[in-house]
Protein backbone atom coordinates (compact mmCIF):
# COMPACT_ATOMS: atom_id res chain seq x y z
CA UNK A 1 0.00 0.00 0.00
CA UNK A 2 1.26 3.62 -0.65
CA UNK A 3 1.11 6.30 1.11
CA UNK A 4 -2.05 8.51 0.66
CA UNK A 5 0.08 12.08 0.89
CA UNK A 6 3.26 10.78 -0.88
CA UNK A 7 4.43 12.09 -4.54
CA UNK A 8 4.66 8.41 -5.16
CA UNK A 9 1.07 8.83 -4.88
CA UNK A 10 0.01 11.42 -6.73
CA UNK A 11 2.09 10.76 -9.52
CA UNK A 12 0.54 7.11 -9.86
CA UNK A 13 -2.78 9.07 -10.49
CA UNK A 14 -1.57 10.62 -13.41
CA UNK A 15 -0.77 7.39 -15.47
CA UNK A 16 -2.68 6.32 -17.58
CA UNK A 17 -2.38 4.00 -20.52
CA UNK A 18 -2.50 5.47 -23.95
CA UNK A 19 -0.63 8.28 -23.16
CA UNK A 20 2.94 10.05 -23.33
CA UNK A 21 5.30 11.89 -21.14
CA UNK A 22 7.71 14.49 -22.35
CA UNK A 23 10.75 14.91 -20.66
CA UNK A 24 13.38 17.43 -22.26
CA UNK A 25 15.71 16.68 -19.33
CA UNK A 26 17.90 12.83 -19.38
CA UNK A 27 18.42 12.88 -15.77
CA UNK A 28 14.11 13.64 -15.14
CA UNK A 29 13.47 11.05 -18.02
CA UNK A 30 15.49 8.21 -16.21
CA UNK A 31 14.35 9.02 -13.11
CA UNK A 32 10.81 8.54 -14.35
CA UNK A 33 11.77 4.99 -15.19
CA UNK A 34 13.06 4.30 -12.12
CA UNK A 35 9.93 5.60 -10.94
CA UNK A 36 7.86 2.98 -12.93
CA UNK A 37 10.33 0.07 -12.44
CA UNK A 38 9.63 0.90 -8.89
CA UNK A 39 5.93 0.59 -9.30
CA UNK A 40 6.56 -3.41 -10.35
CA UNK A 41 7.01 -5.90 -7.82
CA UNK A 42 9.91 -7.65 -10.03
CA UNK A 43 13.08 -6.08 -11.41
CA UNK A 44 12.49 -4.84 -15.04
CA UNK A 45 15.21 -6.08 -18.39
CA UNK A 46 17.26 -3.77 -20.31
CA UNK A 47 17.44 -0.16 -17.94
CA UNK A 48 20.65 0.64 -19.08
CA UNK A 49 19.16 0.36 -22.65
CA UNK A 50 16.42 2.11 -21.88
CA UNK A 51 18.77 4.69 -20.54
CA UNK A 52 20.65 5.30 -23.70
CA UNK A 53 17.30 5.18 -25.70
CA UNK A 54 16.64 8.55 -23.61
CA UNK A 55 20.20 9.86 -23.75
CA UNK A 56 19.98 9.39 -27.50
CA UNK A 57 16.52 11.02 -28.23
CA UNK A 58 17.27 14.09 -26.08
CA UNK A 59 20.63 14.49 -27.64
CA UNK A 60 19.12 14.27 -31.29
CA UNK A 61 16.01 15.74 -30.65
CA UNK A 62 15.86 17.60 -27.42
CA UNK A 63 12.89 15.69 -26.22
CA UNK A 64 11.93 11.87 -25.28
CA UNK A 65 8.52 10.76 -25.26
CA UNK A 66 7.73 7.88 -22.83
CA UNK A 67 4.61 6.34 -23.78
CA UNK A 68 2.75 3.46 -22.08
CA UNK A 69 0.67 1.55 -24.06
CA UNK A 70 -0.52 -0.03 -21.47
CA UNK A 71 -0.61 0.66 -17.46
CA UNK A 72 -2.49 -1.11 -14.75
CA UNK A 73 -1.58 -0.18 -10.66
CA UNK A 74 -3.62 -2.03 -7.99
CA UNK A 75 -4.44 0.21 -5.13
CA UNK A 76 -4.90 -2.60 -2.61
CA UNK A 77 -1.39 -3.95 -3.24
CA UNK A 78 0.38 -1.35 -3.69
CA UNK A 79 2.17 -2.17 -6.77
CA UNK A 80 1.53 -1.85 -10.82
CA UNK A 81 0.62 -4.99 -11.89
CA UNK A 82 1.82 -4.43 -15.41
CA UNK A 83 3.58 -1.30 -17.61
CA UNK A 84 4.01 -1.83 -21.32
CA UNK A 85 6.02 1.49 -22.47
CA UNK A 86 7.79 3.31 -25.05
CA UNK A 87 10.68 5.21 -25.62
CA UNK A 88 10.81 7.56 -28.78
CA UNK A 89 10.96 10.94 -30.17
CA UNK A 90 7.54 11.80 -31.45
CA UNK A 91 4.04 10.90 -28.68
CA UNK A 92 2.47 8.27 -31.23
CA UNK A 93 -0.51 10.22 -31.31
CA UNK A 94 -1.00 10.24 -27.69
CA UNK A 95 -2.36 12.47 -25.01
CA UNK A 96 0.88 14.26 -23.82
CA UNK A 97 2.04 14.82 -20.56
CA UNK A 98 4.96 17.59 -19.77
CA UNK A 99 7.16 16.48 -17.10
CA UNK A 100 6.21 19.50 -14.69
CA UNK A 101 3.14 17.95 -14.02
CA UNK A 102 4.56 15.28 -11.63
CA UNK A 103 6.26 16.00 -7.84
CA UNK A 104 9.32 15.24 -7.82
CA UNK A 105 11.03 13.09 -5.60
CA UNK A 106 8.88 10.73 -7.83
CA UNK A 107 9.00 8.48 -4.72
CA UNK A 108 11.19 7.64 -1.62
CA UNK A 109 11.95 3.96 -0.60
CA UNK A 110 9.29 4.53 2.88
CA UNK A 111 6.47 5.80 0.13
CA UNK A 112 5.25 1.76 0.31
CA UNK A 113 4.06 -0.13 3.90
CA UNK A 114 3.56 -3.77 3.14
CA UNK A 115 2.27 -4.16 6.42
CA UNK A 116 -0.66 -2.37 5.95
CA UNK A 117 -1.88 -4.92 3.12
CA UNK A 118 -4.43 -7.34 4.24
CA UNK A 119 -4.64 -11.27 3.66
CA UNK A 120 -5.97 -11.17 0.22
CA UNK A 121 -3.58 -8.42 -0.73
CA UNK A 122 -0.53 -10.30 0.65
CA UNK A 123 -1.73 -13.11 -1.07
CA UNK A 124 -2.14 -11.22 -4.39
CA UNK A 125 0.74 -9.44 -4.52
CA UNK A 126 3.17 -12.89 -3.60
CA UNK A 127 1.66 -14.61 -6.27
CA UNK A 128 2.16 -11.38 -9.03
CA UNK A 129 5.35 -11.57 -8.07
CA UNK A 130 5.57 -15.62 -8.69
CA UNK A 131 4.23 -15.07 -12.39
CA UNK A 132 7.61 -13.18 -12.85
CA UNK A 133 10.03 -15.05 -11.36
Amino acid sequence: MINNKSNAKYNSELLFHHHAYQFSNSRAAKDFIKYLEWLLPYQCENIELQYKIIDCSIESNGVCYIGLGYFHFDEKIGYATRIDLSISTTPSFMPVYGESCFKTPFFTTQDRCLRLLDTISRRSLINLKLAYI
